[in-house]
């Protein structure tokens, strides 16, 4: 989980000024908290888990502070936040879940109305509606769509919501809705930026390890259906390369209406389970701007031809990433300058729209032994991310478990913390997010690198 908190804002309530701090979470705009909300949150983990476990909070003051010192505050609050989602007990503690589904509730419970949801089959051509008081939780809603599409309920960490524009062959997904996030309030927050677009909520499946899959198959007929759809779209769109061969195979198959045998046959294309994005620039081998697509695999992030379909795709393995992050550019401001707008999710749904978000990664180069960063621009690059994260934490959880030694970088204005194994702790430097990943004890992501042999380096 990466948590940026690069700007603040004062706002009246009551006749009095209040000073709110702008939380993003995986480079998408979250909330804005009270000082107090943020104190209040610090005491509940101590009471639960002890002083020695959570990490220390900015103490309250009892004059007005300088602004140097509220900078020093809201660095000291990036600080706490970011350890706290680094650390494996807070992370996946109810009160950090209660935490993130309160703040948000708070701030947008008066926009809040019942409504039906319609949930999209991954090609947009089924879809389920659900009856909701708005208040209900993305794991809330899956939940609710899953027994009513008849899915198997141990099988719903297998999949997840994700936030779609209508477009061609299937809807276009824009990011994944996290588990903590109310579903109108995404939906609400893209409107509000986007009046002339339309917006629909879609189920795919989340997860990258296809040798799971037989196993979870074999006994949920509306899991079968629901990756068919997916992988029907990739194929619909060109998305997923197939062999001659494997096209011809697949057409016999899909006559005989077996969706079963079509999953089994498909997964023996090369890169079937990779997500995959729509066009996007990257500065690779040498050039910024050069037209790409991206796909994500288990093991791989892959750079597609948008000019060669023969091209084979450049690979760049999981484990030879030092480190990435998921930056959104938000104007020329200084770091931690007020901003005026009352609305930061805006500024952060205009850079997407704009394609001024920008995922990163540093990357250890074969022939040369060096790291060098490439970056890649996309208003998917959120999504990227988290698929990069996902794809990471399988990978660790297929390693034995080892201690990591507790370790925050922080990073000089301008440049990005690092760390030579991956874990989830966000910087915030000039005008960007720039989240980087580093040690940490109890890291959900740490030591993927450690695959990278002494030999590489």
């Amino acid at each position: 989980m990466h948590i940026g908190i690069p700007s603040t804002r004062e706002v009246s309530e009551e006749g009095k000024p209040v000073r709110l701090y702008d939380v993003f979470i995986n480079g998408i705009y979250h909330c804005s908290v009270r000082y107090s909300v943020l104190a209040a949150f610090h005491e509940q983990l101590k009471n639960e888990f002890g002083s020695d476990l959570v990490p220390s909070f900015p103490p309250k003051k009892l004059f007005v502070l300088s602004s140097e010192q509220l900078e020093e505050r809201k660095a000291g609050i990036l600080k706490f936040m970011q350890l706290v989602a680094s650390t494996e007990e807070l992370h996946d503690s109810r009160q950090l879940r209660r935490f993130l589904v309160d703040t948000q509730k708070d701030e947008f419970t008066p926009s809040l109305d019942p409504y039906t949801l319609e949930v999209y089959a991954p090609d947009g051509k089924s879809k389920i509606s659900i009856d909701l008081n708005g208040r209900e939780t993305a794991t809330e809603v899956l939940q609710m769509a899953a027994e009513k599409n008849g899915l198997k309920t141990e099988n719903l960490d297998k999949i997840c919501l994700c936030l779609a524009v209508p477009q061609g062959k299937r809807p276009r997904v824009l990011r994944k809705i996290q588990q903590f996030e109310l579903p109108q309030v995404v939906m609400n927050k893209f409107k509000a930026c986007h009046p002339d677009k339309q917006v629909c909520v879609i189920i795919r499946r989340d997860f990258f390890d296809v040798k799971k899959e037989k196993a979870l198959l074999d006994d949920d007929e509306a899991l079968v259906s629901l990756f068919h759809a997916q992988v029907s779209a990739d194929i619909a769109t060109g998305s997923l390369p197939l062999t001659d061969a494997l096209t011809a195979e697949l057409k016999r198959v899909h006559s005989s209406g077996n969706k079963r045998q079509f999953l089994e046959k498909v997964a023996e294309a090369k890169l079937y389970g990779y997500v995959f994005f729509d066009a996007c620039t990257v500065d690779w081998p040498d050039k910024a701007g050069t037209p790409t697509r991206v796909a994500v695999g288990p093991r791989h992030v892959l750079l597609l031809s948008e000019d060669d379909d023969d091209a084979a795709p450049i690979p760049f393995d999981h484990v030879r990433m030092r480190c990435w992050r998921l930056s959104e550019r938000r104007g020329n401001a200084a770091d931690g300058a007020e901003k005026e707008a009352s609305s930061p999710e805006k500024d952060a749904e205009t850079a997407a729209a704009k394609n001024e978000n920008e995922f990163s990664f540093h990357y250890l180069m074969r022939e040369t032994k060096k790291f060098r960063w490439v970056n890649i621009i996309s208003d998917q690059a959120p999504y990227i991310s988290l698929c990069v994260q996902s794809a990471v934490n399988e990978l660790l959880a297929a390693q034995p478990k080892k201690k990591t030694t507790a370790s925050v970088e922080t990073a000089a204005s301008g440049e990005s913390a690092m760390s030579p194994t991956l874990k989830s702790i966000a910087n915030v430097t000039s005008g960007l997010f720039n989240f980087s990943l580093g040690s940490g004890s109890g890291s959900k992501n740490s030591n993927v690198g450690e695959e990278i042999g002494d030999d590489d380096l």
